[in-house]
């Protein structure tokens, strides 16, 4: 296709994108996306459908005309570098070695696929991901639901049938792509030998495998994550349409996956203005190629991605939570020492060992790669003071992107470090590559031993539930509390009664002698009920516990063989 014809073809799309925004009829937008009449819809959803349909038709006469604008008028031949990048000279890629590399990533993240699924996961299955495309599509009613994960979960329960392991094979399959996408960033940056010493080592990394087998969308933004680097990196050194158009698609894909995707962007936009001032090259317009298709065309393209249900998330920001434990980054903090703890076995000394290699590849890269190090800390920097800047609690999951960029910082730490100890022992330089490839294989074999611990359940509501029916009797009350609630309801259905407050247990007391409490994450329910916690503490005794990999996930049984007189009884007997 020539250019002439691309440009007509462009501008075909621009109108008929402009035409639709103009003349469809909001009401009519939101029955062709839920395929259902707007009268169908309960009432109290009609009103931000209809608002979310403008934006919708809104962002498509912006696209239309930026098509038109960006594809039409812009000129967009030759080609020219947006400053100097720091990098190795990009060596052949070793296909069959990355090959060998993602098939052992395969199989570690499909084995133990099927273990039960955990509190988010059954929440976002339960209410987003059996629904309706369009209805999928239409609804933001909670920050778990990721879009484009979710949409991918429905196609797959579609196609393999209604089961756990169905709904996480999305996460294997970005978090597969994501080990590609670490090879692909850090053939750009540093040595090809590095570059598959960072895959190897998340290959074999705890916290990769157990994101890759959670039914979120958290492998999904790492993944295009990634991507939009490696685009973004070809884009510096080649500054093409084509490159920056791909980083448009995985910016917008990823925002769609989850919202933190948008602390990457803000970091390449920053990084890349940095670079076309200090370039000199920003009078020329060919240097602002990557801006126009690039960022203005990813920023389009995400709106239109979220514009049904802008107002939807809109109206969720600024939600708080009562565990005040979650919004102290100190937390955040231990609770990523913690993992790290879980991930890499050993003790104390092996993880301070590691953070001395973390800390030891810092510290080369800001005086070898400042673009590396840009591409790791401002993201992390920006997403912190965002979360905590709205107030919202900073989860140590929402920076699983950046394990693919900590990942290259240590194995470069590594081969730095090797190459110092050989030029002080005066060895070649063969064989300080040979010292220091030995000794990302020992890390990659220290982060490999604690692999197995990854297949034990997330959160185990299912063997509590195989307990407590194995143990209760036909007279006995279960009471599911806290966090327990929804999944032992809405998922297993069981027919467990539940108790949002100590006056509703009590009362479920007051009818049966013997009451079984199931409860989880005791830092919530003593947040959200601390009357009923503290009667879990000081009325029942502790049968059993199930322990998960999730932090503060136990699944905590509670039984008591004592009947209250009364409800006014018990709440004496739980003041005293």
């Amino acid at each position: 296709m020539d250019r002439p014809t691309k440009q007509n073809v462009a501008v075909l799309i621009g109108l008929v994108l402009i035409l639709i925004g103009v003349t469809a009829p909001s009401g009519g937008v939101i029955e062709f996306v839920r395929g259902t009449s707007l009268q169908d819809i309960p009432a109290q959803s009609t009103g931000k459908l209809l608002q979310g349909a403008m934006w919708f038709k809104g962002g498509l006469i912006l696209l239309g005309l930026a098509v038109i604008g960006l594809f039409k008028v812009v000129a967009h031949n030759g080609a020219d570098t947006i400053g100097r990048i720091e990098a190795e000279q990009v060596q052949r890629p070793r296909i069959a070695v990355v090959a060998a590399i993602l098939l052992v990533g395969i199989v570690l993240r499909v084995h133990g696929l099927d273990q039960g699924l955990w509190y988010d996961e059954i929440t976002a299955y339960v209410k987003y991901v059996r629904m309706p495309i369009g209805t999928l599509l239409t609804t933001y009613d909670s920050e778990n639901q990721h879009f484009l994960y979710t949409l991918f979960a429905h196609a797959c329960i579609a196609w393999f049938g209604d089961s756990s392991w169905a709904v996480r094979v999305p996460a294997v399959i970005f978090g597969v792509g994501s080990l590609l996408g670490v090879y692909l960033v850090g053939r750009q940056l540093l040595s090809e030998l590095e570059a598959l010493l960072a895959t190897a080592l998340l290959v074999f990394s705890y916290h990769h495998i157990w994101f890759s087998q959670n039914a979120r969308g958290y492998t999904g933004v790492m993944f295009f994550a990634m991507m939009a680097t490696w685009a973004f990196l070809r884009g510096l050194r080649e500054n093409t349409v084509t490159w920056w158009c791909w980083y448009a698609v995985a910016a917008a894909a990823g925002v769609f996956v989850h919202v933190t995707m948008a602390f990457v962007i803000a970091s390449h936009l920053l990084i890349y203005c940095a670079r076309l001032l200090s370039s000199q090259n920003w009078r020329h317009r060919v240097a602002w190629r990557g801006m126009l298709y690039g960022f203005v065309m990813g920023g389009l393209l995400t709106f239109q991605l979220h514009a049904l249900v802008m107002p939807q998330i809109l109206s969720q920001i600024g939600q708080k939570t009562n565990v005040q434990a979650w919004n102290n980054p100190f937390w955040t903090v231990i609770e990523m020492v913690r993992g790290i703890q879980v991930g890499v076995k050993g003790g104390l000394a092996v993880l301070a060992a590691a953070l001395m290699l973390f800390g030891f590849g810092v510290w080369k890269m800001g005086r070898t790669s400042g673009l590396m190090l840009a591409l790791l800390l401002l993201p992390a920097a920006l997403g912190t003071a965002v979360v905590l800047g709205i107030g919202h609690p900073l989860w140590p999951r929402f920076f699983f992107f950046l394990s693919g960029f900590v990942a290259l910082v240590v194995v470069h730490g590594v081969m730095i470090l090797a190459a110092s100890i050989s030029k002080m022992l005066k060895m070649s330089h063969a064989k300080g590559l040979v010292l220091g490839t030995g000794l990302s294989l020992m890390v990659i074999l220290g982060s490999a031993v604690s692999v197995p611990a990854v297949y034990a359940p997330k959160q185990d509501y299912r063997s509590a539930l195989g307990y407590v029916e194995r143990n209760r009797t036909p007279e006995d009350a279960v009471v599911a509390v806290g966090l327990a609630q929804f999944p032992y309801k809405q998922f297993f259905e069981t027919n467990w009664t539940t108790a949002e407050t100590l006056e509703e247990l009590n009362a479920i007391r007051a009818r049966t002698n013997r009451t079984w409490v199931v409860m989880t994450m005791p830092m919530h329910l003593e947040a959200y009920a601390p009357d009923i916690w503290s009667s879990l503490q000081s009325e029942f005794l502790l049968q059993t516990v199930f322990p998960g990999t999730l932090g503060d996930g136990a699944v905590y049984v509670y039984r008591v063989d004592r009947k209250v007189a009364s409800i006014a009884d018990a709440q004496e007997s739980s003041r005293r």
